[in-house]
């Protein structure tokens, strides 16, 4: 896994528009990180090391923002699908 990562102007310019958190941006991060390579990311909370409500609360914030898709499941770790990410290009690494 690559240390950097592109953020879309999208994102940007709507976690800078809200009001974001440290942990948003960390969501954010690791959420445009793992979108890179699969459709959609199972998001861990050992992971981000978050409290379980910070976690809850930065993925619903995404959501209303429309930066993302989230699917619940009960006692297990949210599936989401982050949206406004540039199509794989070829010949590249991803």
């Amino acid at each position: 896994m690559s240390t950097y990562t592109k953020f879309p102007d999208v994102w940007i310019y709507t976690l800078r528009a809200r009001s974001a958190t440290a942990a948003d941006w960390s969501v954010a991060a690791y959420l445009l990180e793992r979108g890179r390579f699969q459709t959609y990311v199972t998001l861990p909370r050992t992971t981000l090391r978050l409290h379980h409500t910070t976690l809850a609360r930065s993925v619903n914030k995404l959501a209303q923002w429309g930066l993302i898709q989230e699917k619940r499941r009960h006692r297990k770790a949210p599936v989401i699908r982050p949206l406004y990410l540039s199509p794989r290009q070829p010949g590249g690494q991803a």
